[in-house]
């Protein structure tokens, strides 16, 4: 109805892709952002919408553009940084993915995601005592972060504590992680 009464409404398009890619219509989402865009490019929003469309479609180059033009409207939007990061964590590129993380906690140094981010890393990479320390900074952060309890449970397994292990996998099926099971 918006879109009919005001077809050059941005907002209308954002909120009717959002919809979209709430039912997985990605395609439609993404053609939806894509419009609100070209009706208005100053939304940073949209941008990192667009950006997590195309990340959840695997289109991880057209998400990663799609997220630096929301950060170069926004250089402190802080979900898009992450969510930048994310996408290269996904594309296995760990050196941007941290520098990205790393940003995050520069601009927000009380993000648990962030740190926990970090910890992702560093089991990707074997560095089991950084993951650790990591992941408990974000749990000290945020004490409800599950996927950090989950983090600094494989950590300590491989670090062969496993009654810590067990208590972290405890605390983050506690905190909605199913994958701890």
């Amino acid at each position: 109805v918006a879109i009919k009464s005001k077809p050059l409404f941005a907002y209308a398009y954002n909120d009717r892709a959002s919809a979209h890619l709430a039912k997985d219509e990605l395609d439609e989402a993404i053609k939806d952002y894509k419009k609100s865009v070209s009706i208005d490019s100053s939304f940073a929003f949209v941008f990192n919408n667009l950006g997590s469309t195309f990340r959840r479609k695997k289109e991880y180059t057209y998400a990663i553009e799609a997220y630096n033009k929301a950060l170069k409207l926004n250089p402190s939007y802080l979900l898009a940084l992450i969510n930048r990061g994310n996408t290269h964590f996904d594309m296995d590129n760990l050196k941007l993915a941290q520098i990205d993380y790393e940003e995050a906690i520069a601009l927000s140094p009380a993000n648990s995601f962030a740190y926990n981010n970090l910890a992702s890393i560093a089991i990707k990479t074997k560095d089991y005592k950084k993951a650790k320390e990591l992941s408990s900074r974000a749990i000290e952060l945020d004490i409800k972060n599950g996927a950090a309890y989950y983090n600094r449970g494989i950590a300590r397994q491989m670090l062969h504590d496993e009654d810590g292990c067990c208590s972290d996998w405890n605390k983050a099926l506690q905190n909605g992680v199913d994958g701890a099971k």
